[in-house]
């Protein structure tokens, strides 16, 4: 099972391929929190999100949990982590701060990169590079040794 935060969503959203996290990952879990900044924030997706049939809203039980994280982190970041710890679930999220925290708490991570590679492997999208580089003109930052290692895990490094 996948929580995800907010981040995802919007990143695939922006380049058009939200189905492509359907389509590797089969099913998402976000907490209302996240559903909530989507919809609020008017960001790219919201609408597909709201109408996914694949992706399940799901309460934090927990509620005091949610205040014990770090303020620095967004209220959607703070509840997928309370959720994915619940659920005993992975973490799909890009915020660096949201990813060291879930890790922190003993929460397997994942991202979108990772996403890219196994869409990859099951014949879904033919490069990531065309994507990756869509994702970066969109807004998506990253640093060159990550860039490079998944590229070079897709068998894309020239």
């Amino acid at each position: 099972m996948i929580v995800s935060n907010a981040t995802a969503l919007v990143l695939f959203a922006r380049i058009g391929r939200l189905p492509l996290l359907h389509d590797v990952l089969r099913e998402l879990v976000i907490p209302q929190a996240v559903a909530d900044e989507l919809a609020v924030s008017g960001k790219p997706g919201a609408a597909e999100v709201q109408a996914a049939d694949w992706i399940r809203v799901v309460a934090v039980q927990d509620r005091d949990r949610i205040e014990q994280l770090p303020a620095h982190l967004g209220r959607g970041e703070r509840e997928a982590i309370v959720l994915a710890k619940e659920l005993g679930a992975t973490l799909l999220s890009d915020d660096g701060p949201a990813r060291r925290v879930a890790e922190e708490q003993g929460l397997q991570v994942t991202g979108s990169l990772a996403v890219l590679l196994q869409a990859k492997e099951h014949g879904l999208i033919p490069t990531v590079k065309g994507l990756l580089d869509e994702m970066i003109r969109r807004g998506f930052r990253i640093s060159q040794q990550p860039h490079r290692e998944v590229l070079e895990r897709a068998g894309e490094l020239a």
